[in-house]
């Protein structure tokens, strides 16, 4: 779990009653600022997220000149939050904090008007490997939540709901969300953290044997989790199919060298698991199936590629 420490806690400041107060408070709205940096020094609520960025001399400078880009800009109190949290030290580390002010500058301009029902994975200005094992730079989800609220989905299962959309600068628009991005880890550091719906790839892991190599240790993967339901199932094939059982079924249930999310499942496609058994998608009216199994949660993000949790064993 090399970098779940900086934003693993995430404290939630994101009630509707919340973005009413922000929304109705006078000094909210910024001044007619037209670069970003100038955006984020007049709005009072975004003043820690100034302060870190002024710190680095490189983000302040990509800040300065960025254009085509969204920015996610979190509240003053998520950062004063996280700061009060036993992981607040934690922001005395440049290299995660530079990260993190790289992972919510997105390429493109996505207004509120953007967001639906159907997800979006554009790529963000996280390029560094040690964070990011998808060709292209890490990506965030976009899409309304259930209640109809635009949302950007990142690490770990983690989320922040925009509370003041659309605040347009010469080089974009910014969004101000009401908590910190969380870095995508990989599979490993996801399933512990997520052990009560990813249980199974847990057991999986942990049935690997020395040499074997894990779905960590790849890039640009898709995983096809089987849900917690059936991690007894997993672990009795383990016990009784000999010292490859694990290595092999996690091959059957990964596809790697493609990032495959939701929106790319299209109906009657087909694509190879790691193993070479063929993997085919079928779409409709109740929902999307990987070789007739449904999948129950799709594009669970991780830094090298992206997770779905599905009712079974491939």
């Amino acid at each position: 779990m090399r970098h779940f420490a900086l934003f693993s806690v995430l404290l939630s400041a994101g009630s509707s009653a919340m973005a009413q107060n922000l929304t109705e408070s006078p000094d909210y709205r910024p001044t007619d600022a037209r670069n970003l940096s100038a955006v984020l020094a007049t709005t009072p609520i975004l003043q820690e997220l100034n302060s870190y960025v002024i710190k680095d001399p490189c983000v302040f400078e990509q800040y300065n000149t960025a254009t085509n880009v969204t920015v996610f800009a979190a509240i003053s109190k998520a950062w004063e939050d996280f700061k009060q949290s036993p992981l607040g030290p934690t922001l005395e580390n440049s290299t995660l904090v530079h990260a993190a002010l790289q992972y919510v500058v997105v390429n493109g301009i996505y207004t509120s008007e953007n967001f639906s029902s159907t997800p979006l994975f554009p790529k963000t200005h996280l390029f560094d490997p040690g964070f990011s094992q998808v060709t292209g730079g890490q990506v965030v989800k976009l899409q309304t939540s259930d209640d109809g609220l635009p949302t950007a989905f990142h690490g770990v299962g983690s989320n922040s709901t925009i509370i003041r959309p659309d605040v347009f600068f010469d080089g974009g628009v910014v969004h101000i969300v009401n908590n910190l991005f969380v870095f995508p880890q990989d599979i490993v550091a996801t399933a512990g953290a997520l052990s009560a719906v990813l249980g199974s790839v847990n057991a999986l892991v942990g049935g690997l044997k020395p040499g074997q190599a894990s779905p960590a240790s790849l890039s640009d993967v898709t995983i096809f989790a089987p849900a917690q339901a059936y991690s007894d199932r997993v672990k009795d094939a383990i016990k009784s199919n000999g010292d490859s059982a694990a290595s092999s079924l996690l091959d059957a249930h990964t596809v790697s060298g493609k990032v495959v999310y939701s929106t790319d499942l299209e109906d009657g496609a087909t694509i190879d698991a790691k193993d070479g058994s063929h993997l085919k998608f079928t779409t409709n009216s109740t929902g999307a199936y990987v070789n007739g199994i449904a999948i129950l949660q799709a594009d669970l993000l991780v830094s090298n590629g992206v997770v779905h949790i599905i009712d079974g064993v491939l």
